[in-house]
């Protein structure tokens, strides 16, 4: 909603006082509230618009053309608002709100009361000394009742509402804050379920030392290597010259150029407590929760490579490339394997 201010020169009515006229006794004229009327158009009236700014004599004001809120309220007219006959805003503080009347100059024509006045004959003319003596009185001012503005009540504020959009706000409020605490009974019931089974684990220190140590032994891969893999120091990767100087004779003839023959192996493991860990110790072969490694042997049966401990829901061949045995072959190497690769 646009709010109207006057830009008159020392008009101060504004559009926001409407709701208080008897505080702004200047928002009343001839017991209504003032009307704003927004100045002429540049385009559809342009000679009215330059009209009303030379009335308002206010130095340096050119206001925007775009703009449609610079407005003159109802004092300033004759007629309270814009007419054919007084389209033209003439009452400001410079004339003290008032219509000037045409001066009579030595060419302007008699009046009528004043042509009476010559021609009437000089007996019957009352001289200023003749008329009776009336005792001065007193100039009465009358009180200027104040007249209080009515306007119909608008949704638009809180306090304008009337007494039954009052109750059915209340009353939806009031559902609104039984929703809320029904939603915060459920929660608060949910929450003692929770202490009740955390202050179990609590007294049973066994139990919550066990569930914490499955929890960190199977939250990473790097975890289930450091409590149970085999440190790799122990296992040597052997150079083609010592697995060709001990390889079997049956391999010197049929596979001369083997290096390794490599399988996955599982080993089960106690189911832990945890969602999380049992899906990933979850072997679909086994059917069982495991560990698993990639093992990896030289043809005379010396073990050569043994990866770290993963968990058994990892297929063979993701091990196989991601434990770092495939840096290990050189070009040349074959590797022996079964179908599961």
């Amino acid at each position: 909603m646009v709010n109207f201010h006057c830009i008159a020169e020392g008009c101060s009515n504004d559009s926001r006082k409407k709701h208080n006229a008897v505080k702004y006794p200047d928002m009343i004229l001839n017991g209504c509230i003032v009307d704003f009327h927004v100045l002429p158009s540049v385009i559809k009236n342009p000679k009215l618009r330059k009209l009303w700014l030379s009335q308002i004599r206010r130095e340096g004001f050119n206001p925007d053309p775009n703009c449609h809120w610079h407005a003159l309220c109802s004092r300033h007219f004759i007629e309270g608002r814009p007419t054919k006959e007084n389209a033209v805003p003439t009452l400001f503080a410079y004339n003290n709100y008032k219509t000037g009347t045409p001066r009579d100059t030595k060419n302007s024509t008699l009046r009528p009361i004043e042509q009476l006045i010559l021609t009437t004959q000089p007996a019957n003319i009352v001289t200023v000394s003749q008329l009776p003596k009336v005792p001065r009185q007193k100039k009465y001012i009358p009180d200027i009742p104040v007249i209080s503005y009515i306007e119909k009540p608008s949704l638009d504020h809180t306090y304008c509402t009337s007494t039954e959009q009052k109750c059915q706000r209340y009353e939806t409020d009031n559902n609104q804050l039984r929703k809320q605490v029904k939603l915060l009974q459920v929660e608060l019931l949910a929450t003692k379920e929770e202490n009740k089974v955390l202050n179990e684990k609590f007294n049973n220190t066994d139990e919550l030392l066990k569930d914490k140590l499955v929890e960190k032994l199977t939250k990473s891969n790097s975890n289930v290597k450091c409590f149970l893999g085999l440190p790799r120091p122990l296992i040597k990767w052997p150079s083609k010259e010592k697995i060709k100087k001990h390889m079997p004779l049956s391999f010197r003839r049929k596979y001369p150029n083997t290096r390794v023959i490599i399988d996955a192996t599982e080993f089960y493991v106690q189911r832990p407590r945890n969602p999380t860990a049992q899906s990933k110790t979850w072997s679909n072969y086994k059917s069982k929760n495991t560990f698993k490694t990639l093992v990896g042997i030289t043809p005379n049966g010396a073990f050569s490579f043994i990866s770290d401990l993963w968990t058994g829901n990892i297929s063979d061949r993701s091990i196989t490339e991601r434990s770092g045995f495939i840096d290990l072959i050189e070009k040349g190497d074959h590797v022996m394997a079964d179908r599961g690769f």
